[in-house]
């Protein structure tokens, strides 16, 4: 409608989510602003917020290469852009080329590299300041619930567990908690959840059709498939 001339307002909500959100959710604002706010300059707001888009992987880098100094590099960002043109593709089905930012250069390998990076960057400070603020908050029934299921965990048990409570009580506190354990112990947690808004309750959470590439009509489908 051209009620805004430049970026400014775009340009300030980034500034300010840059401080106080993780790359990862700073991702997913920067697509949704993409996809819905119409910036009329998109490779500038790219180029300005492109390292804090990407902190979470040299942090990764430095992580598994420790003593080695690492800077950000084309290649990081690019893996960057791989991870918000994915974004951008589950939520509207549009590329960056689309969407005026510079279209990533992808191989072969990049899903499952993207996949482990996504389940591997989660910050352990930050993870270790949720649990130690949350857990004591934890009412009797959802601690024994915590429990067994990181019981069943740290023993390899496996098995199916269905959180049998009415709206309003913590289930999502709960495996929000959940997630941030095992994560802190370097271990890979899964969020998906059956709806976008669902999925958003969840830390790090996603829709089951696009995590598992399910068909939209399962009906119509002769032989589904579902890709984990």
């Amino acid at each position: 409608m051209g009620l805004l001339e430049d970026d400014a307002q775009w340009d300030g909500t980034m500034t300010e989510a840059a401080t106080v959100q993780s790359p990862a959710r700073l991702r997913n604002l920067f697509v949704i602003l993409l996809l819905t706010c119409g910036p009329s300059n998109p490779g500038q707001l790219w180029e300005s917020y492109k390292e804090s888009l990407t902190e979470d992987i040299p942090i990764q880098a430095r992580r598994e290469n420790p003593g080695i100094v690492l800077d950000y590099t084309p290649d990081m960002f690019n893996q960057t852009l791989i991870i918000l043109e994915d974004e951008a593709l589950g939520m509207a089905g549009k590329d960056l080329k689309q969407l005026g930012l510079p279209t990533p250069q992808r191989t072969l390998g990049d899903r499952l590299s993207r996949e482990m990076l996504r389940e591997t960057s989660y910050d352990l400070n930050d993870l270790n300041e949720y649990i130690s603020a949350n857990k004591p908050l934890l009412l009797p029934d959802q601690r024994a619930a915590y429990n067994d299921i990181l019981d069943r965990i740290n023993r390899k048990a496996g098995g199916i567990i269905f959180l049998d409570a009415p709206g309003g009580t913590g289930k999502i506190f709960v495996i929000n908690l959940l997630l941030a354990k095992i994560r802190q112990q370097s271990k890979i947690a899964i969020a998906v959840a059956s709806s976008g808004i669902a999925a958003t309750l969840l830390h790090g959470g996603r829709t089951a059709h696009s995590t598992l590439k399910l068909p939209l009509n399962l009906t119509q489908c002769e032989a589904p498939l579902c890709n984990i």
